[in-house]
């Protein structure tokens, strides 16, 4: 019974955070290779200049963080964010959408790294859109959230397949034949 709770709570959420309009919307923006007709689409105000990027740490600097935008899944995004029980956003958390080789946390030098980060809504009853600028890591506050290439990034697909338990040989939550694992049976290791 708390696993059909759970699984009604889930599906709930994500009608809320990526509607199916919105998903449609956001692939089509993506593939014309459109960063900021997505973000719009995937209700993101983007407070990006590339530019100003490139200037103030370098054209590497830029070319990655541009990578990084034209991947972006902001409806892939919002099913990872962290939520309150009501299915909102957690308030004024600041999210940190890197695809380098090191977390974050773990980066030795921080200062003059640009990063982008998603700031999400300042109150439970503030619109649900997100706020997309691109910051300094050592400038970053102390509680902010790390997360992986595969919760927001649309080319990640072997990352998302590999955390939601797929194998090569087998589609996630299903034995290597096809059928799905029964109720309450954890699967088994490959």
């Amino acid at each position: 019974m708390e696993r059909r709770r759970d699984r009604e709570r889930y599906l709930r959420m994500l009608g809320y955070a990526a509607p199916p309009a919105m998903v449609a919307t956001v692939a089509v923006r993506r593939a014309a290779g459109d960063w900021r007709g997505v973000c719009a689409a995937g209700l993101v105000d983007a407070h990006v200049d590339l530019r100003d990027v490139a200037a103030r740490y370098g054209h590497d600097a830029a070319a990655r963080i541009e990578a990084d935008l034209v991947g972006l899944a902001p409806d892939l995004l919002r099913r990872y964010l962290p939520r309150r029980d009501d299915v909102t956003l957690v308030p004024r958390l600041r999210v940190v959408l890197s695809r380098q080789a090191t977390p974050m946390w773990a980066t030795p030098a921080r200062r003059g790294v640009p990063v982008l980060v998603a700031t999400l809504p300042h109150g439970e009853r503030a619109r649900q859109r997100l706020t997309l600028r691109v910051e300094d890591l050592g400038s970053l506050p102390r509680d902010w959230y790390d997360l992986p290439d595969w919760c927001w990034h649309a080319d990640a697909v072997a990352a998302r397949r590999w955390a939601c338990g797929a194998a090569p040989e087998r589609v996630a939550w299903h034995t290597a034949d096809g059928r799905p694992y029964p109720p309450d049976t954890p699967p088994a290791s490959d």
